[in-house]
């Protein structure tokens, strides 16, 4: 199935088997190809989470909605038709971690509703779904995307953390999460990896040779690349941040080494933050404020987002979707 929505340019496509954008662009046309509403949609599903990540951004949503363990989105008929009704192409289902298993009535519940939609869900890679759900993923054309910073498990775990008793040593962490993944891919489920470029594993010169080489043994072959986004709590998060030239030089050798795999790299080249929306358990939406890490704005509810291009540039925006005809970009 191929997602259409037409723009004042031409056409932009969303092909749901590949989960790839492209873009139809009429020969007589003159002005730059910027999309007229946001094209991706993430939906918090929970701020719980069994992991301890310190660069989790989804804790910043907690000064809006509560503590995370009053922040399960209540998934109802009327907000599936809102999310199906809107000019979104793409929904990403994220947390917090979704595959939670007290969540999952209201995850297979959210992927039965939604109709004409990409559906990307985001895990840390720590969680087999149910017999049930792994069906309904399949079904639907989802694409599981699984976390994955860094192929050394020192670095992997400096941020990315796991309770007490989980696993007995990070190396058993990376171990559990590389089965996990082959037991995704053998049931027919589409499998990326998402990596976060941070201060650390950005000048890990194993990063851009090691990490893709595993994701092709394993039979991944999409990546997602983007910059760390600190969250408000974390204290001394100077160690990792990235400015944008170290940024886009570590994409570059990442995006080398992925093409000589034929992995497809999809790397969010825009500066802000995040410019894309949140959807509270609610139903309103946020953006990512430009003043200061872990702020939100809020747009109001789902039914009303004309106004987000005042806060997000919309070249920016533009630009990671309407460029997929000449290249893939990130969700």
């Amino acid at each position: 199935m191929v997602i259409e929505r037409n723009e004042t340019w031409g056409t932009l496509c969303y092909d749901v088997s590949t989960h790839q954008f492209s873009a139809e662009v009429m020969r007589d046309v003159q002005e730059e190809p910027y999309v007229s509403l946001p094209v991706v949609l993430n939906v918090y599903l929970t701020l719980r989470c069994n992991m301890l990540c310190e660069h989790c951004v989804a804790k910043d949503m907690e000064r809006y909605l509560g503590s995370a363990d009053g922040a399960d989105l209540r998934v109802t008929d009327n907000l599936i038709d809102d999310i199906n009704e809107s000019p979104f192409m793409v929904v990403v289902i994220t947390g917090g971690e979704p595959l939670l298993p007290d969540l999952e009535p209201s995850l297979i519940g959210l992927l039965e509703g939604l109709e004409n939609k990409g559906i990307i869900v985001d895990t840390n890679g720590t969680v087999l779904p149910s017999r049930g759900l792994i069906d309904q993923l399949r079904e639907k054309q989802a694409m599981l995307r699984v976390s994955w910073d860094s192929p050394s498990p020192n670095i992997e775990c400096e941020l990315r953390k796991y309770r007490s008793g989980m696993y007995s040593s990070d190396e058993s962490y990376m171990e559990h999460k590389e089965e996990l993944i082959r037991i995704l891919l053998g049931e027919g489920l589409t499998v990326a990896a998402q990596t976060v470029l941070h201060g650390r594993n950005s000048t890990d010169r194993h990063l851009p040779k090691r990490l893709p080489r595993k994701m092709k043994e394993l039979g991944v072959n999409s990546w997602y690349v983007q910059r760390y986004i600190p969250s408000y709590k974390k204290k001394n998060a100077s160690r990792y941040l990235l400015g944008i030239d170290a940024y886009e030089k570590a994409l570059a050798r990442i995006r080398r080494a992925a093409t000589k795999l034929g992995i497809a790299c999809h790397t969010k080249k825009d500066r802000r933050h995040n410019s894309v929306f949140l959807l509270a358990e609610d139903g309103q939406l946020f953006t990512q404020s430009d003043r200061r890490p872990g702020e939100k704005v809020c747009l109001g509810n789902i039914a009303h987002i004309e106004n987000y291009f005042e806060f997000v540039s919309q070249s920016e925006h533009s630009v990671r979707y309407v460029e997929a005809a000449r290249g893939p970009h990130s969700t």
